[in-house]
């Protein structure tokens, strides 16, 4: 007896630890208790946020009285995930052992079984970052979307073309970090970085100077002074100077949005649709379903074109397009769902009992029906970004300069050897999104299906 309440003082005392190591940082205290794989899944993402927060803070607090409410979302985002990391750790923390010798859920074996699949882990944490990306946009972006310095001088600039400077070594000994350098002959006109001041402490336009081939011992390229403090344009511009990577960043919040939005409005109708149809079946499925032929007789690029042809193209109008349009396959999957599922027992009970029909479809039998219709929804994102991508490159999408990742590789189309960084990286950006939804897609129908469990 005495040993039984020593361990019961030393098993509270540890996790009394463990929750004030989870108030402080998140992870440790279940770390602490041996779960070390999950707190290290805590501790490095909010580690990672919170050095991120840090180092931003001035621009986060500024977000809440700035009223810019790109800023604000932000700002509001980075608040929401910091404190959901606490909080789940804080709970897992106090319920830590709580559910042992209670079995595994429907739901505890998929996520066991999800976790063994690499890809579709990797996929999965890809998929989450870019949402993180779109988020901290206006943190993350070194420049404003549509900022346009001195064309001439920005336009057409090659990945880290700006980390590097020229150096002008004079035979005096002196060297010179400078903008440019221009060669005519026997004579070098260099702009020196650094710029003069007025007598007011005023900046003054920095002026060329000339010398001759003479004076100057070596031009060479190196490092641009405290670089890392610099803004630099690190995958290039485009023809009229904008950032490529600042229009990247801004771009996904509109091609994940859109697919993410698109492929919600599709499965919620076409799950409402599937669900009556199945159960009512008879005239109601007969009517449905046909309905359903014939919009899928008519190829959904060309649906889309005509809908989208009719109206002023907007972000708005491209969702409930895409959404109005993919709608119909789902519909389909949950019919064929719902057949299967209402002659089942526990659905019989539901009606000996006297339960209401709508309560019966969407509190016992589509509850049942989640798995197909949530591994849907993941591998059509991807399909769906394509869409709206092709849309945008073909100039019925989101319209200019509104950056998606669709316009920015129309516009780089017209120069593709000489500035082939203006189509390649959106174009990898919208490779490597698509890839990641599909392995996310494949990795939860994997551990969805009992069939394809290891």
């Amino acid at each position: 007896m005495f040993v039984m309440n020593r361990k019961a003082e030393e098993s509270k005392g540890k996790r009394a630890r463990a929750v004030w190591a989870s108030l402080f940082f998140p992870g440790t205290g279940l770390m602490a208790l041996g779960e070390r794989r999950l707190g290290l899944w805590l501790l490095i993402p909010y580690a990672s946020f919170l050095v991120f927060t840090i180092y931003h803070w001035s621009s986060v607090t500024a977000a809440f009285t700035t009223g810019d409410l790109e800023r604000l979302v932000a700002a509001l985002f980075l608040s929401f995930v910091l404190a959901g990391f606490w909080f789940y750790s804080l709970v897992k923390t106090l319920r830590w052992d709580k559910d042992e010798g209670t079995g595994m859920s429907h739901w505890q074996i998929t996520k066991s079984q999800f976790r063994k699949n690499k890809p579709a882990v990797a996929g999965m944490l890809v998929v989450l970052s870019l949402y993180a990306v779109a988020f901290l946009g206006p943190f993350l972006a070194p420049f404003h979307p549509n900022a346009q310095e001195d064309i001439v001088r920005s336009r057409y600039l090659p990945p880290l073309a700006e980390l590097f400077t020229p150096v002008v070594t004079l035979k005096d000994g002196r060297r010179i970090w400078v903008r440019q350098v221009r060669e005519v002959g026997e004579e070098i006109s260099y702009v020196p970085i650094s710029e003069p001041s007025s007598g007011d402490g005023g900046p003054l336009v920095p002026e060329a100077i000339t010398v001759t081939r003479d004076q100057v011992q070596k031009i060479a390229k190196t490092l641009r002074p405290r670089w890392w403090n610099q803004k630099v344009h690190w995958l290039g511009t485009d023809k009229f100077g904008r950032d490529i990577l600042s229009r990247i960043i801004y771009g996904s919040r509109i091609s994940l949005s859109i697919g993410f939005v698109a492929v919600g409005i599709a499965i919620t109708f076409g799950t409402f649709v599937g669900a009556i149809a199945g159960y009512y079946g008879g005239r109601v499925d007969d009517v449905i379903m046909r309905l359903v032929d014939m919009i899928l007789a008519f190829p959904r690029l060309f649906l889309v074109l005509t809908l989208i042809a009719l109206f002023t193209p907007k972000i708005w109008l491209i969702i409930a397009v895409l959404g109005a349009t993919g709608w119909m396959g789902t519909a389909r999957l949950v019919r064929g769902q719902i057949l299967s599922l209402k002659e089942q027992e526990f659905v019989q009970a539901a009606h000996a009992l006297g339960l209401s029909i709508p309560r019966i479809i969407f509190r016992h039998i589509l509850p049942n029906a989640m798995a197909p219709i949530i591994v849907t929804a993941t591998l059509r994102v991807g399909t769906t970004i394509l869409v709206a991508a092709a849309l945008s490159f073909l100039g019925l999408g989101v319209q200019p300069p509104t950056a998606s990742w669709g316009n920015i590789i129309n516009q780089g189309r017209d120069n593709l050897l000489g500035a082939w960084w203006i189509a390649t990286f959106p174009g990898l950006a919208i490779v490597l999104t698509v890839v990641a939804y599909n392995l996310f897609g494949d990795g939860l129908r994997d551990a969805l299906d009992p069939r394809l469990r290891d």
